[in-house]
């Protein structure tokens, strides 16, 4: 389940970066939101209820690995704290083959495990957080144990700790190779 309710959302109010998730695909319930930094708790939001589905796309299971880029609307809990009335999320699937894994849950019965690690965002700085988020995902992928959560957690801190750092570049918004200034009307 994905829930919006955030366990210390006053003090997180002014971070970028909303919360770090993974969504996993399970071969009988579909994709779902399987770990959550900081943690949620709550009511279901119904705004966000595509949000596993948008993470791992259709046809996934084809590649390796890839990238998703989406929005999400705002909900009663972030509404106050969101000036463009929406969220902006980066994922990156991946791949593992289920007889490498170190921990394996006994539902997994496929051949290979898919997972999309997840970045929900204030602002639309994709190519920056697709940077960041490649390797991280990668090296969560590389400890094949997915119990393993200390990774993210610190990439929230770091991308928040990133991004509050270049608050000098308000109008513009990072991407790989270039900065693309938005225009507001």
């Amino acid at each position: 389940w994905f829930y919006t309710t955030y366990d210390g959302m006053a003090q997180r109010a002014g971070n970028d970066v909303l919360c770090v998730l993974v969504v996993g695909f399970h071969h009988q319930k579909g994709s779902q939101v399987e770990y959550s930094y900081p943690p949620m708790q709550g009511s279901v939001c119904p705004s966000w209820k595509y949000l596993p589905y948008l993470a791992i796309p259709d046809g996934a299971h084809r590649t390796q690995f890839g990238y998703v880029y989406f929005t999400l609307p705002e909900d009663k809990e972030t509404a106050d704290m969101l000036q463009d009335r929406k969220l902006f999320a980066v994922g990156c699937y991946r791949q593992l083959a289920t007889q490498d894994l170190v921990f394996r849950d006994k539902e997994q019965t496929r051949a290979t495990v898919l997972k999309s690690v997840v970045v929900v965002s204030r602002k639309p700085c994709f190519g920056f957080i697709k940077a960041k988020l490649f390797l991280v995902t990668e090296v969560y992928f590389a400890q094949k144990d997915f119990t393993e959560t200390q990774l993210l957690e610190e990439f929230y801190d770091n991308m928040n700790d990133s991004l509050r750092a270049s608050q000098g570049f308000k109008p513009y918004y990072y991407s790989v190779g270039e900065i693309y200034k938005v225009e507001v009307l």
